[in-house]
């Protein structure tokens, strides 16, 4: 199916029914003119996300304010919230809000003010700590309890299950997970002094992440497009401890014969009782949907584009927000729009 989500209806007539893929509305919200960089982080009652050098929030009324600039214009960034503080990483630096302040991150144990210096790329949050992973890096950093503006230089630890670098982290459920390249380690918070992590019996997979920007929550668990060190590539998901592979041969085959699949991202988001993971490829202008409640596949498409349209997502205050890969405009998903960004779904 494109642009099509198939419901199964066991005791209807039909009993599987087609919806139609959600259009896209022009909101009032507009990040100016570049592009949408990372998914939202709700933090002090408003939705954040990063475009173009810009960290911006919207508030329930869609105004949108500039909080502060950081170091980069390109390149996908990361960017969480905890209890006190919003934290993001943008592959060079690491910054922090905590409602009132938008500064970079200044402690010298942080990983970017260390020598010789290590480049943030991914952030994630788990029971009051902020955790960084690092380009070119084996280990996990860990913050100060609800503080992402100090760190302790001892207060990290390396994924030594199997030689391979760290690629993304992500927490869910019971779990902090670390992607390296060729595989996934489930670590839990055990009270430990300095680094309280401890890797999870049994919590090591042979599957790595292939697409940094691919791993993202949804459905109470975490989804990514893996890899094998033996070759292949597939969509996987986190259950527990353990990886387990969701690409049916079809969808594998596509993703397989793609030019590129590294440039990936994925988000997760839940509309009219079903829960989508959401994977696309901006070179290979390919955007594949899982359905989470059906176990079923299904792609979509933009006109004049190739893949969807969306750059990122974030739910708020009942409007489920998206960016556009071309400027700051931002859109959200309705079914009561029957057109993408005005244009004919087909």
């Amino acid at each position: 199916l494109q642009n099509l989500y198939a419901e199964t209806n066991k005791a209807g007539k039909y009993p599987i029914v087609h919806y139609r893929i959600p259009g896209l509305k022009t909101s009032t919200a507009d990040l100016g003119a570049y592009s949408l960089r990372s998914n939202g982080a709700l933090f002090d009652g408003k939705i954040y996300f990063v475009a173009g050098d810009t960290l911006y929030s919207i508030d329930p009324v869609k105004t949108v304010t500039s909080i502060g600039t950081i170091g980069t214009t390109e390149g996908r960034v990361s960017i969480i919230e905890g209890q006190t503080y919003l934290m993001l990483v943008d592959g060079d630096d690491g910054y922090t809000y905590d409602g009132t302040t938008f500064a970079a991150i200044a402690d010298v144990d942080f990983p970017a003010n260390q020598t010789p210096k290590l480049l943030p790329k991914h952030v994630s949050y788990k029971d009051g700590f902020f955790i960084v992973v690092c380009s070119n890096d084996a280990n996990y950093y860990v913050s100060d309890l609800e503080d992402p503006t100090s760190w302790d230089g001892l207060r990290f630890a390396n994924a030594e299950a199997r030689p391979d670098l760290l690629k993304a982290l992500r927490s869910a459920d019971d779990f902090l997970y670390l992607f390296g390249e060729y595989s996934t380690e489930a670590w839990y918070n055990a009270g430990v002094q300095n680094n309280p992590f401890v890797k999870a019996e049994g919590g090591v997979s042979t599957w790595g992440v292939d697409a940094e920007w691919s791993v993202a929550e949804a459905g109470d668990t975490i989804f990514f497009l893996g890899r094998k060190r033996d070759g292949g590539k597939e969509v996987c998901r986190t259950a527990g401890a353990s990886v387990s592979v969701i690409s049916t041969s079809e969808i594998s085959d596509e993703i397989n014969n793609l030019s590129q699949t590294s440039d990936a991202f994925g988000f997760g988001y839940t509309q009219n009782g079903h829960e989508f993971y959401v994977l696309t490829f901006p070179i290979g202008q390919k955007t594949f949907v899982y359905d989470i409640k059906e176990g079923l596949w299904h792609t979509r498409h933009s006109k004049n584009i190739g893949r969807w349209r969306p750059n990122g997502h974030g739910y708020y205050n009942g409007v489920h927000y998206v960016g556009s890969p071309a400027n700051g405009q931002m859109y959200e998903l309705d079914f009561d729009t029957y057109t993408d960004a005005g244009d004919y779904i087909s």
